[in-house]
């Protein structure tokens, strides 16, 4: 067939494999090599992100557990926990850490696990014992809940709880537990994720 074929469309046929065939494969080698590229770059870009939103949220739970070590220490939580009457004592204590730290109630326990102060007066007397984060402060470490829907706050939250111990005894007085909304942690997860894709 090609034998047939006149000299000016052998040649148009010699023209467009020599010329045009390369540069659909050039193009097509091209595309590909983007297309890769581009990937490379989203992936590094989203374990950029990860990584940083992993140690924002490292530094944001070692500072909490770190204010609810120095507020667990406080003289007058300790004299609360040994005299329940004295529960106004802590009320300024409680209220700066309200203000500076965002958190949404702060409440003290005693040894069986019943809410004897807090920020919250509607959840005094509540006995909180069966609590996963209450069960770990009780048994003397500190412990964070799951994230949890409260009936306190009516929104999602966590609890760091941290056991408060008599040291010139050794006695477990109660705990202290820091309850903190979701949207503090969704705040330090979502900054920067606006940044993604842009380029």
């Amino acid at each position: 067939m090609f034998n047939r074929m006149g000299i000016r469309t052998k040649l148009v046929l010699v023209f467009l494999l020599v010329s045009i065939l390369p540069i659909c494969l050039v193009a097509a080698y091209s595309y590909y090599t983007a297309n890769k590229l581009l990937q490379e770059e989203t992936f590094a870009t989203h374990n950029l992100f990860l990584h940083t939103a992993s140690a924002r949220l490292e530094e944001f739970f070692r500072g909490h557990e770190a204010n609810a070590e120095v507020l667990a220490t406080a003289a007058e939580v300790h004299q609360v926990l040994q005299e329940p009457k004295q529960a106004f004592l802590v009320d300024p204590l409680f209220a700066s850490a309200l203000k500076n730290f965002g958190y949404d109630v702060i409440f003290l326990t005693d040894p069986a696990g019943t809410v004897i102060h807090s920020t919250d007066r509607t959840i005094i007397g509540t006995n909180l014992s069966a609590r996963e984060y209450l069960q770990g402060s009780l048994s003397g470490r500190m412990t964070w809940s799951e994230l949890f829907y409260s009936d306190v706050i009516h929104r999602n939250t966590l609890v760091l709880s941290s056991p408060i111990v008599d040291r010139s005894r050794g006695a477990l007085l109660g705990t202290l537990n820091l309850l903190l909304d979701q949207a503090a942690i969704d705040g330090i997860v979502q900054d920067g994720i606006e940044d993604l894709g842009r380029s």
